[in-house]
């Protein structure tokens, strides 16, 4: 508990030095703020000072203060909703939050999703032995420019959802 504090302590440190700077330098404090956030809390997952649970919560309830886009907030394409929930999603945001965390645009939202969808499906039939087949990665490298970072999490995230 001491250190969830540290974090609460930290993070409102921040936003209150960011609010004696002027919109276009508070922007950019205001990410770093949420970089280096990000940063310690990762730290004590590590520790295992924290849990990952406990984490994604306190991004979920920091992402405002930091003028991050909440998607949790937001309705979604009730389509994609629909399959999600069958693979046992009930707010597609959180996803959504976390795609949008690592670097995936807006406008690329939609078509990661649909990707993400079909690899679960695969991940389920294949089990142990899932891979991203090659159409897919290539799907995501050339089409979409993702990098190997961001195809490597929906590699996790599709294993992930495929166990539900």
């Amino acid at each position: 508990m001491e250190n969830k504090d540290l974090i609460i302590l930290l993070v409102l440190s921040h936003l209150i030095n960011a609010q004696h700077l002027n919109p276009e330098t508070q922007v950019l404090e205001m990410q770093n703020g949420w970089d280096e956030f990000m940063t310690i809390t990762e730290a004590e997952v590590a520790k295992g000072s924290i849990s990952r649970s406990d984490a994604n919560n306190l991004y979920s309830g920091y992402r405002n203060k930091y003028g991050r886009r909440d998607y949790r907030q937001e309705s979604h394409d009730e389509v994609l909703q629909i399959h999600f929930e069958k693979l046992g999603v009930k707010n597609l945001g959180y996803i959504k939050n976390n795609l949008f965390d690592i670097g995936i645009s807006p406008n690329k939202m939609d078509a990661v999703l649909g990707g993400l969808l079909r690899i679960a499906h695969s991940a389920k039939k294949e089990g142990i032995n899932f891979n991203i087949n090659p159409k897919m990665k290539s799907y995501f490298q050339d089409r979409l420019a993702l990098n190997k970072v961001q195809i490597n999490y929906l590699h996790d995230l599709a294993r992930n959802l495929s166990n539900n």
